[in-house]
């Protein structure tokens, strides 16, 4: 297959040499904060820009140099202001605009060997043909340095139908929770309540929440007239109207508020797996949901709301996943998809 080159621009001075490092390196080794060290003119110590990997924090130095102006020396001494400083990194990164230079990536290689082997850390060499290299097997670094080749295209595109995709996903999830709300209890004694609850139900599934929020606002005036049920019914409708209205965090309490009233209900506790969601506590909501699915194995609500908290956690779904009694059921199959396209973008992101 013939690859199509494209020309990727050398920066116009050092500043801008600096920030592509910090971008570059900072999408390669998965930092989206990486830091510039200090201001012009400043003393560095050997290092322009700092990121954060896995391992733990690297120093880049930025040479912006014309080929064959990168020698050893500069190197040993970008080094030497580094140990100097005593910069906190565990690796030295010196990239350059300059060609590749095989002979300067092995003495670079050697001195590197000969550090490590004393306890220090190593350091190694970037040419522009690195660089470059970077650029081209990432979509993301070819939007920003090469928007006009195929793969940024491609990149942008595809990353635009899966945005979309997941989006919908989202928002038929949000409503799949609307149609999944609780009915009336046979056995609540205040018929009239469990009405109002009713049709404040049916506002909710017409995605008229403004006007929910007022309905349930002026039935709450007198919560004693309300049994546990018709509360945890209240709770939760009003959760749903503030989370549509004002943001997750704004329905966290009402969420467990209404799974706290009436656990004996699945959809309440599927809310409060969902409350614990929204107040970001991954792993209350995974043994939340662990504990509530064992209460109600056959529920698609309380799967859903198990399953949504496990992908939070990162763990990966599959659709052997889903109980077998469920794979008929969009609302469970909704969810996976969502998963998918999900780890789709995180593949194309490293792509």
């Amino acid at each position: 297959m013939h690859a199509v080159q494209f020309e990727i621009s050398k920066p116009i001075d050092d500043s801008a040499f600096e920030d592509m490092c910090a971008r570059i390196y900072g999408e390669l080794f998965g930092d989206l904060m990486p830091k510039i060290n200090g201001r012009r003119g400043q003393a560095q110590g050997g290092v322009d820009v700092f990121v954060n990997s896995s391992a733990g924090r690297l120093g880049i130095q930025s040479k912006r140099y014309v080929d064959g102006a990168l020698t050893l020396k500069m190197v040993e001494k970008e080094l030497e202001r580094a140990e100097k400083k005593k910069v906190p990194i565990i690796k030295l990164i010196v990239a350059t605009t300059a060609a590749a230079d095989a002979t300067l990536l092995h003495d670079v290689q050697t001195l590197s060997d000969i550090r490590v082997a004393a306890g220090q850390f190593p350091v190694e060499v970037e040419f522009w043909d690195d660089i470059c290299r970077h650029i081209r097997g990432n979509g993301k670094l070819q939007r920003d340095y090469a928007p006009n080749a195929p793969g940024a295209m491609f990149h942008e595109q595809r990353d635009s139908n899966l945005a979309l995709q997941a989006t919908v996903l989202r928002i038929e999830s949000k409503l799949d929770i609307v149609t999944g709300l609780p009915g009336a209890r046979p056995d609540s004694v205040n018929k009239f309540i469990s009405s109002q609850l009713d049709a404040i139900n049916e506002m909710l599934k017409a995605c008229r929440f403004r006007d929910g929020l007022e309905a349930v606002t002026r039935l709450g005036s007198d919560m004693g007239l309300l049994d546990l049920h018709q509360q945890a019914r209240w709770y939760l409708q009003r959760a749903l109207c503030t989370w549509h209205l004002e943001g997750g965090k704004a329905a966290v309490n009402d969420f467990l508020k209404a799974a706290e009233l009436y656990p004996e209900d699945e959809k309440m506790a599927a809310a409060g797996v969902r409350g614990l969601l929204l107040d970001a506590d991954i792993a209350g909501a995974v043994a939340a949901g662990r504990k509530s699915v064992d209460r109600f194995p056959t529920s698609v609500h309380v799967w859903i709301a198990y399953t949504n908290a496990r992908m939070f956690k990162g763990e990966e779904i599959k659709l052997t996943d889903v109980p077998a009694a469920m794979r008929s059921n969009c609302d469970g199959l909704c969810c996976i998809n969502l998963h998918v396209i999900d780890s789709q973008r995180e593949f194309l992101l490293e792509f």
